[in-house]
C-alpha cells in the first residue's frame, strides 16, 4: 500500500472498537470520564503514531534496543513494589492513574526481542523471554503470560535451526502458562473492563456482530499489511492480540480497547506503529 493513508491506519483501526465500547458505556450510564478517556487517547495516540510514521525512517540501533528491553524489565519489576489489589501486582500507580504495565510493554517487547533474535542471539532472547514469562506469571496474569509466551515460542521455534535442544527448552516455557492458569487471581470483573463484551451482547445480536467485527479489524493489519522481511513477527503480534481477546472468555481479563483502559491502547499503538514503520514501501514525505 503506497498511499499515505497508511500513516493514519492506527487511528482508523482503533476507532471502531473504541466507539462501540464508548456507546455501550453510555447506554449503560457509565461515568463520562471512562469512555471519554478512551476516545481522547485513541485520537491523540493515533495522531502521534502518524507523526512518527511521517518522520524519516531510521535503522534501529542495538544500543537503544537493549536499553528498551532493560527499561521494560524494570517496569515489570516495579509492579511488585506497588500495593496491588488482593495480591495481584499488574499496575504502577501514578497519581490517580494505574498503568497496566504488561499490556503496554509486552507487544513492543516482542518487537524488540525479534530484533535481538535475528542477530543470532538465540539463547539471550530465550533467557529474557523466560525471565519475563516468570515475572508476568507471578503477578499473576494468565492472559498476558499466555499471549506473550506463545508468541515468543513461535519466534524462537522459527529460529531454532532444527536443534532438538532448542525445541525442547522452548517447550519448557509452557510451564509458565500452565502455572498462570492454575493460580488464577480472584479479582471480581468490572463491567466496563472485563465485562464490556457481555454488555455489547445485551444490546442485541446486531451490536454483538458489530463488536466482533471491530475486534477483527484490530487484528487484520498484522495479518495482511506486514513487511515481507518481518512477516513472522507481524503474524505473531496478530496471534498475541488474538489470544488476549480469546482469554477474556475463560477468565476475568480486560477486553482491550473496547473496554475502559488506556494501557492496552498504548500497547497496541506501539506494536502497530512498529510494524508499519518497518515497511520499505512507505511513501516519502
Amino acid at each position: 500500500m503506497k498511499s499515505k493513508l497508511l500513516y493514519f491506519l492506527p487511528i482508523f483501526v482503533l476507532l471502531p472498537a473504541t466507539l462501540v465500547g464508548s456507546f455501550t458505556m453510555i447506554s449503560n450510564d457509565a461515568p463520562i470520564r471512562l469512555w471519554l478517556l478512551n476516545i481522547v487517547l485513541v485520537i491523540l495516540g493515533g495522531f502521534l503514531s502518524s507523526f512518527i510514521l511521517f518522520k524519516k525512517k531510521h535503522t534501529s540501533k542495538s544500543g537503544s534496543r537493549n536499553i528498551t528491553i532493560m527499561v521494560i524489565f524494570v517496569l515489570l519489576l516495579l509492579t511488585f513494589l506497588d500495593s496491588g489489589v488482593e495480591n495481584v501486582h499488574r499496575w504502577i500507580s501514578i497519581g490517580p492513574f494505574q498503568l497496566y504495565i504488561a499490556s503496554i510493554v509486552l507487544p513492543f517487547l516482542i518487537v524488540q526481542l525479534w530484533s535481538l533474535l535475528v542477530t543470532n542471539n538465540w539463547w539471550i532472547t530465550f533467557a529474557i523471554t523466560t525471565s519475563i514469562s516468570l515475572l508476568v506469571s507471578l503477578q499473576p496474569d494468565a492472559s498476558e503470560v499466555t499471549a506473550f509466551t506463545l508468541s515468543m515460542a513461535i519466534l524462537l521455534w522459527s529460529k531454532a535451526n532444527h536443534s532438538i535442544i532448542r525445541y525442547f527448552v522452548v517447550s519448557l516455557l509452557f510451564i509458565f502458562v500452565i502455572r498462570s492458569w492454575i493460580y488464577l487471581d480472584h479479582l471480581l470483573p468490572v463491567s466496563y473492563v472485563e465485562g464490556i463484551l457481555y454488555l455489547v451482547a445485551d444490546m442485541g445480536t446486531v451490536w454483538l456482530l458489530i463488536g466482533v467485527i471491530s475486534i477483527l479489524i484490530l487484528i487484520l493489519p498484522f495479518l495482511f499489511l506486514h513487511p515481507l522481511h518481518s512477516k513472522i513477527l507481524s503474524l505473531t503480534l496478530g496471534i498475541h492480540f488474538t489470544i488476549i481477546y480469546m482469554t477474556t472468555f475463560f477468565g476475568n481479563f480486560p477486553v482491550p480497547i473496547m473496554g475502559y483502559g488506556a494501557s492496552p491502547i498504548i500497547g497496541y499503538l506501539l506494536a502497530l506503529t512498529s510494524i508499519i514503520r518497518s515497511r520499505k514501501d512507505l511513501p516519502l514525505k
